[in-house]
């Protein structure tokens, strides 16, 4: 997926491409052409740079999340779920520079929001958890826990909730 410059870049491209086009008569190219430009603006600013940051996130590119985060200008026009995701991604962010404070923060806003599956709010009480447990909060860390465990969630979590029950004993 590209940066914001890059969609930018090549919705300028589609577009000159599509003036030429209507300059040489050829009007159905130049008109798919305008649609597909009319749909790459409207998913930028539809999804645009949080569902990047999330993609770029589950690559393991935290680096390129943060850059592409700091981009927005201002997260409050962003809808409910993108403001949780937002959050989400700045939680997972904060946790791996090991900023805990900031990262509990940051996942119960994300759970506050709109998280589309049970899959990622699991992961994110399952974040809250290890991180409860980290700043000595033993009894938040087990209700999170348990939270996590209520939800459906992939197979790939057991592992990590494993982990911590053995350090909850």
């Amino acid at each position: 997926m590209l940066n914001k410059y890059g969609r930018i870049g090549f919705a300028a491209v589609a577009f000159a491409m599509a003036v030429f086009w209507i300059i040489k008569g050829l009007y159905i190219p130049a008109t798919a052409m305008l649609i597909g430009v009319g749909f790459i603006v409207y998913g930028y600013l539809k999804f645009g740079t949080v569902y990047l940051a999330f993609r770029q996130l589950r690559s393991g590119k935290l680096d390129d999340a943060k850059k592409t985060l700091n981009q927005i200008k201002d997260k409050d026009k962003l809808n409910k779920e993108h403001l949780a995701y937002f959050h989400f991604v700045w939680g997972y962010i904060f946790f791996a520079e090991e900023n805990h404070q900031k990262a509990i923060v940051e996942f119960e806003e994300a759970l506050k929001g709109k998280i589309k599956t049970t899959h990622d709010q699991a992961m994110i009480n399952v974040n809250l958890s290890s991180l409860y447990l980290k700043t000595g909060n033993k009894d938040k860390a087990v209700l999170k826990l348990a939270a996590a465990k209520e939800l459906k969630y992939k197979k790939a979590l057991d592992s990590d909730i494993e982990a911590l029950e053995k350090q909850l004993v």
